[in-house]
């Protein structure tokens, strides 16, 4: 498992830099965000227009999450595995979450890297 970890932690920021901007559905396929950087690092745009920052130490948190929900094997109510769950994203579910709005986008990427995103735009 920390080799996945390690790979998607160098892949999630080389993901929103080099691609420039790019658009994905959010892990619950409701809506988009848009990710992308620019001098003052990595952002993501909601699609209500809101721009959030990203640090790499939220990646890095959402990244052990997303993986020790993914080895639970859990599935919620829905059907749905966990790590691809929007709300084990939020403080409801994860105390130390970094962001309750970012957080989840984040999964969505990570879910996107490891081909496990249940909606792609592409």
């Amino acid at each position: 498992m920390k080799s996945e970890v390690g790979t998607v932690l160098i892949m999630v920021p080389d993901f929103i830099r080099i691609r420039g901007k790019r658009t994905i559905r959010t892990l619950a396929g409701r809506s988009e965000v848009t990710f992308g950087s620019d001098s003052e690092g990595m952002y993501c745009v909601t699609s209500g227009g809101n721009s959030l920052s990203i640090s790499q130490e939220m990646v890095r948190l959402v990244c052990d999450r997303y993986w020790s929900l993914k080895q639970s094997g859990e599935i919620n109510s829905r059907g749905t595995p966990c790590h691809l769950a929007t709300g084990k994203y939020n403080t409801d579910e994860w105390v130390e979450c970094p962001h309750i709005r970012t957080s989840p986008y984040l999964a969505a990427v990570i879910a996107l890297l490891n081909r496990e995103h249940p909606f792609v735009v592409s």
